[in-house]
C-alpha cells in the first residue's frame, strides 16, 4: 500500500519546499494540497517512523505520515506550527529577536551569563537585544546602525565593518562559545567568511546560520552549504525551518567534539 506524507510550511515557501522534496525524495510525488499544507504519495518504499523522525528539511515546518483525514479542522491543526510561540517584545529593534529566540528553544541552549556570542550581520538590532538578555558578552558586527537599546547596554561592543573587510585580529581576545550569522550575502560567501573568523575561537561549540534563498534554482545548492561547515570540524550539522523565518532556513553547525578536545592540546 503506497504511503502519503504530509508537510507544513511557511507561508511564502512553498516553492522552495517543493523543490527540495523534487530534488532529494524523488519518490514522492504531489497530491492533494491546500495552501501551505501539502501531501505526497510515496512511490517507492515505504518510510519507517523512525526515518520520518529524522528526515531534516531546510522549508517545512512539520511533517509526517498522513492519517487520510484532510478536513478543513484537521488542515488548520497541522497549519498552527505556523506561529510563533514567541512574543516580540515592543522594544525589540526588530523581528530577527523572533528567529534566534526561536533557535534558543528549537536546540533547548540554557540563559548563562558565561556564554559569549558574535554575531553578524547585526543591525538594527533584533537578535541582539535577545542575546544580550540571555546571555553574556555579544559583539554585532554590521556597518549599518545599531539600536541605542543594544549600544547602551555595557555587555554589547559593535564593529561597523562588513564581515569581507573583518580580520580576527579585530575580533575580541575574550572567549567566544557561539556566533549567530544573517548576513545579506551570497549563502556560499557568507559561509565563507564566517567559517573563517570563526576559527580564532577554540572554545567555540556552534553557529547558528541564516541561510537566505534568492532564487528558488539555489536551493540544489543546500548539501553544498552544510559540507562547507562539515569540512571545517562541524560535523552533524542540523538544517531547520522556523516559523519566523521568510525564504531563508537556519543551519546549526556544533563544532565536533573531537576538535574542540584538540584545541585543548594545542593551547599554551
Amino acid at each position: 500500500m503506497n504511503q502519503f506524507l504530509y508537510f507544513v510550511c511557511v507561508n511564502g515557501n512553498k516553492d522552495l519546499l517543493k523543490k527540495e522534496i523534487e530534488l532529494f525524495y524523488p519518490s514522492l510525488v504531489p497530491s492533494f494540497s491546500k495552501g501551505d499544507f501539502l501531501t505526497y504519495k510515496n512511490l517507492g518504499k515505504n518510510y519507517s517512523l523512525k526515518e520520518i523522525e529524522n528526515f531534516q528539511f531546510a522549508f517545512a515546518l512539520d511533517w509526517g505520515i498522513n492519517d487520510g483525514d484532510l478536513s478543513q479542522d484537521a488542515i488548520e491543526a497541522r497549519l498552527s506550527v505556523q506561529k510563533s510561540k514567541i512574543n516580540l517584545p515592543e522594544e525589540a529593534p526588530s523581528r530577527a529577536y523572533l528567529k534566534i529566540a526561536e533557535a534558543y528553544k528549537r536546540f533547548s541552549l540554557q540563559s548563562d551569563a558565561n556564554i559569549n556570542w558574535i554575531e553578524f550581520g547585526s543591525a538594527p538590532g533584533g537578535a541582539s537585544f535577545f542575546l544580550l538578555n540571555n546571555f553574556g558578552a555579544l559583539t554585532g558586527v554590521d556597518p549599518g546602525k545599531m539600536d541605542d537599546i543594544c549600544l547602551d547596554n555595557i555587555m554589547y561592543e559593535h564593529l561597523s565593518v562588513p564581515i569581507q573587510n573583518l580580520s580576527q585580529e579585530e575580533l575580541p581576545n575574550r572567549p567566544v562559545h557561539y556566533i549567530a550569522s544573517d548576513l545579506n550575502l551570497n549563502p556560499k560567501q557568507a559561509i565563507k567568511e564566517v567559517i573563517r573568523l570563526s576559527k580564532k575561537y577554540r572554545m567555540l561549540k556552534g553557529i547558528f546560520m541564516t541561510i537566505k534563498m534568492v532564487k528558488v534554482e539555489h536551493v540544489k545548492l543546500i548539501p553544498e552549504f552544510v559540507k562547507m561547515f562539515e569540512d571545517a570540524g562541524h560535523e552533524n550539522s542540523i538544517k531547520v525551518q522556523l516559523p519566523s523565518h521568510r525564504r531563508e532556513f537556519l543551519i546549526y553547525a556544533p563544532k565536533a567534539l573531537r576538535y574542540i578536545k584538540s584545541s585543548f592540546k594545542d593551547t599554551p
